[in-house]
């Protein structure tokens, strides 16, 4: 029965990662689907309309507004229409914030350092594994941190989400591991390949 379950759960090891992502890149072809798809319906001629139309006059769409944003006048004028929103309540916390992540995952930004620390609780031996995601205050509000405080994003484990705190350096030690890995120790709760750092260790050999 132990064989049986330890193949068991491989397969599905193997395949629930695919099937969600399947499910996420369907997800998303649906509601371009349903948003512009509803709309070309209108647009074209009869019997012009094909399934899936939606999905591609999206993609183009998309592409187009970041050829358009090379140009140095689209950029001005689209500054112009992000500084409208920065002034609205509410969809300014969550437009700059969605930005600020979706820039992050493309790789067109970056976090002002991505150290890896262990964090010590105070009056206690418990350390978390988080990732510093700034260390200079000087252009944040007054009392938010000095010189000697960094903000430290301390992921969950088994789901997506977490928490940022301000420590005093001090209370941080900074371990060699890359925010991708730090990441994948978190989120697992520590549960990582055996076989993947035995072959790390090969190599440094």
């Amino acid at each position: 029965m132990k064989s049986i379950y330890n193949i068991f759960f491989k397969g599905l090891l193997t395949i629930l990662p695919l099937a969600v992502t399947i499910y996420l890149l369907i997800w998303l072809g649906q509601g371009l689907e349903s948003i512009l798809g509803g709309g070309l319906r209108y647009v074209l001629p009869e019997n012009w309309y094909l399934p899936g139309t939606g999905v591609v006059v999206g993609l183009v769409l998309v592409f187009l507004v970041g050829l358009l944003l090379q140009a140095v006048v689209v950029r001005k004028i689209w500054g112009w229409g992000e500084a409208l929103v920065a002034k609205l309540p509410l969809i300014s916390e969550v437009y700059s914030s969605l930005r600020q992540v979706l820039a992050y995952l493309s790789g067109s930004e970056s976090p002002q350092t991505d150290q890896v620390v262990m964090l010590t609780l105070p009056g206690s031996a418990t350390r978390l594994i988080g990732l510093v995601t700034r260390d200079d205050f000087s252009d944040a509000p007054e009392g938010m941190g000095d010189d000697e405080t960094v903000a430290v994003f301390l992921p969950w484990s088994y789901q997506l989400g977490g928490f940022t705190v301000y420590v005093p350096r001090s209370m941080t030690e900074p371990i060699d591991l890359s925010p991708q890995e730090a990441m994948r120790w978190a989120l697992t709760g520590g549960v990582t390949s055996q076989k993947r750092h035995s072959l790390q260790a090969g190599k440094s050999q």
